[in-house]
């Protein structure tokens, strides 16, 4: 316990300090409606834990950003395994993501909502935004790995899926862990804020918008606190891999 505090006190003063000030802006605000208190938000986290329907609509939140971000990892390998094959290949594709990043969320969430409906337009939403972030991250990481084995590489076979999937990837583990953990944080932003608009059933995002509408301020806050907990624990497992990758290779 106290090694923990040694290391991470700064981390939690901050912590702490945030709290502090949060508390004070809602008692100079005196409206628990618009700005609640720590003690309403408690209040609100508590009901939220105890109500089965949070785990319905977590679990769904969840399967939707594992389903995206497992389509934009199966699809970054391979666009990366072709651009890094096909230098016409990524000249192609490369006005595509410039395309894609460019464009505002609001813009995706509209045309993906008329193309394919409220209930798979979150999916697709948060797949679009992570898409770009993690083939740029294979396709950097790629290219990270040393000439010597790349050199050894072209002595066995060309290029491939396979090679990337067996050789690169493995090699390439700490680079790709880095890449996921800024686009997973992002594409549960995107998907959370899709939610919101085109309201699937059981999603954070439309908890949310009926909670605004009810104007229940404190559950606002106690989901934002789950959603920050949410990508912590993705960051911890993460960073876990990434470690253990960088002392095997």
């Amino acid at each position: 316990m106290k090694s923990f505090i040694k290391n991470n006190g700064f981390y939690l003063l901050g912590i702490i300090i945030l709290l502090l000030i949060w508390e004070i802006v809602s008692l100079l605000y005196k409206n628990d409606i618009v700005f609640p208190g720590l003690e309403q938000i408690g209040k609100g986290l508590k009901e939220i834990i105890i109500n089965i329907r949070t785990y319905k609509v977590l679990g769904s939140t969840i399967v939707r950003l594992l389903i995206s971000l497992s389509i934009s990892v199966f699809l970054a390998v391979v666009f990366a395994s072709l651009a890094r094959k096909f230098g016409w290949f990524k000249q192609i594709i490369t006005p595509l993501f410039g395309i894609f990043k460019s464009t505002p969320v609001a813009s995706f969430i509209i045309i993906i909502l008329v193309i394919v409906g409220h209930e798979r337009s979150s999916i697709v939403i948060s797949l679009l935004v992570m898409f770009p972030i993690i083939y740029e991250g294979f396709y950097n990481a790629f290219n990270s790995v040393s000439k010597e084995i790349k050199d050894e590489i072209k002595t066995i076979s060309n290029f491939n899926f396979e090679i990337a999937k067996s050789i690169y990837i493995p090699l390439s583990m700490p680079h790709i862990t880095t890449t996921l953990l800024q686009s997973i944080s992002l594409g549960l932003k995107s998907l959370v804020m899709a939610e919101l608009l085109t309201m699937p059933r059981y999603s954070i995002g439309s908890e949310l918008l009926t909670l605004k509408n009810n104007l229940e301020m404190n559950k606002i806050m106690a989901w934002t606190l789950i959603l920050i907990l949410i990508s912590i624990v993705f960051e911890i497992v993460l960073n876990s891999i990434k470690k253990r990758t960088e002392l095997i290779y």
